[in-house]
């Protein structure tokens, strides 16, 4: 990760390109030294932007933990779907509907945890949330996989799931 930079007696256009293949950040000239300063200083730059990047990339990786974690754990019932399709739930929103686990919900569309009354007016919902992308509750009849219907309050969010857009639902 430390920059090399070449000094050259003269830096021609194939002794730069030739430098620049073998993994050269620069070509200088020998007595060009205020260019030199400068590419000193921009290298620096480049190499603390880069140990910058790698630190809070470990953070956002720890904070993704902690994060998953905290859904498993939740006492909240709560899923995440994209084009309309469940991609996780945790225990409490697998409780919830009647599911064993998450791989039994994961590609069920969202309209199955509704019922048959309310599904028309969650098409029209969730197009208009993803329109504005604001949050927003609505108020419906949950569906168990047992049939039972039980009133709910669903809470739509955006959100980011495995480095991919999409809606938080927290019932």
């Amino acid at each position: 990760d430390i920059p090399v930079i070449m000094l050259a007696e003269d830096a021609d256009s194939m002794l730069l390109e030739f430098y620049l293949k073998l993994g050269a950040c620069d070509v200088v000239p020998m007595d060009e030294s205020n260019l030199l300063s400068i590419i000193i200083e921009r290298e620096l730059t480049h190499l603390n932007n880069r140990r910058v990047f790698r630190t809070t990339q470990v953070k956002l990786r720890d904070v993704e933990k902690r994060s998953q974690a905290l859904l498993e754990s939740s006492k909240d019932a709560i899923a995440y779907i994209h084009d309309g399709m469940h991609i996780y739930a945790n225990q409490a929103y697998l409780d919830l509907f009647g599911y064993e686990t998450t791989d039994d919900l994961e590609g069920v569309p969202v309209m199955d945890v509704v019922a048959d009354k309310n599904q028309d007016d969650l098409k029209k919902s969730l197009k208009k949330f993803l329109a504005s992308g604001s949050s927003v509750d609505l108020s419906y009849h949950g569906l168990k996989t047992n049939a039972d219907e039980f009133p709910m309050t669903m809470s739509l969010s955006s959100a980011t799931y495995a480095d991919e857009s999409c809606t938080q639902i927290v019932i």
